[in-house]
């Protein structure tokens, strides 16, 4: 006998976000399914999770991670070295005439010697390949429009005022001169042997202000959640393998280059 509402079959049901429709034993089963499959996921994502906690906790406790106290040079070639080295390779074709890299001759090397007119070491202090003593802030030494290109690997987060550095490399390129820039974008901190300081980390929008002085500004990024926890953990790249290194997630931008003419 109807009471004048609804008969069962044929109701909705809202739960939560999702809708069943009852339409007896076949929606409660569609229902407890769905449910049990949520939870089963919820499971597996816990137990990973946790799984992953423990391992790294054992890793890092034991001193097993990282595996080099140092840059990690000990151990093969860094990940970011072989970002730099990469970007530089691939636009070594465009250097000529006067260079000027800072700290030492990581890359020169990688350039036509045949094409380089002279090849400058500028640095805070003297000693070795160094040839120019400077501070890249303020440079009033050295003339402007005096180098062709200019090789700057993972130095301006190093510089107290990065602006001013990038002022004093645009006034010290000729005309249509050529900036290699690369940089860390997630790293460890910089080994207080030697360097005065670790000040930055620059995002692509913040170095194409930082570069608004040049006519063409290109910054592409390379990283993934694989080369991030190896650079973290000074795993080199022998080891990580070129093929897990060369793929992009844009969510993991462990590393930037930049390629400017002035």
């Amino acid at each position: 006998m109807s009471n004048g509402g609804p008969p069962a079959t044929g109701r909705v049901h809202k739960i939560g976000p999702e809708t069943c429709l009852d339409v007896g034993w076949l929606g409660n089963s569609r229902y407890v399914t769905r449910e049990r499959r949520r939870r089963s996921s919820q499971w597996w994502r816990r137990l990973l999770a946790r799984s992953t906690v423990w391992w790294l906790r054992v890793l890092y406790r034991g001193r097993v991670l990282p595996l080099s106290q140092s840059r990690g040079f000990d151990y093969g070639t860094p990940v970011n070295r072989y970002y730099s080295g990469k970007f530089i390779r691939a636009h070594a074709h465009e250097v000529r005439g006067r260079i000027l890299e800072f700290g030492w001759p990581d890359y020169r090397a990688y350039f036509d010697p045949a094409r380089i007119e002279r090849y400058d070491i500028m640095s805070l202090t003297p000693g070795g390949p160094v040839t120019m003593v400077a501070d890249l802030q303020k440079m009033p030494q050295v003339p402007d429009a005096s180098f062709d290109c200019i090789v700057c690997t993972q130095v301006l987060l190093l510089v107290p005022d990065p602006f001013a550095a990038a002022g004093e490399i645009h006034r010290i390129l000729k005309p249509d001169g050529l900036l290699l820039l690369t940089l860390p974008r997630i790293s460890l901190t910089a080994p207080r042997d030697g360097f005065p300081g670790d000040y930055w980390r620059l995002t692509e929008d913040s170095l194409r202000l930082l570069l608004a002085p040049f006519s063409v500004v290109s910054v592409s990024i390379q990283g993934n959640p694989i080369a991030a926890f190896c650079a973290a953990n000074r795993i080199a790249t022998e080891d990580a393998g070129r093929t897990n290194l060369d793929w992009v997630d844009p969510r993991f931008p462990l590393h930037v280059n930049v390629y400017a003419r002035k």
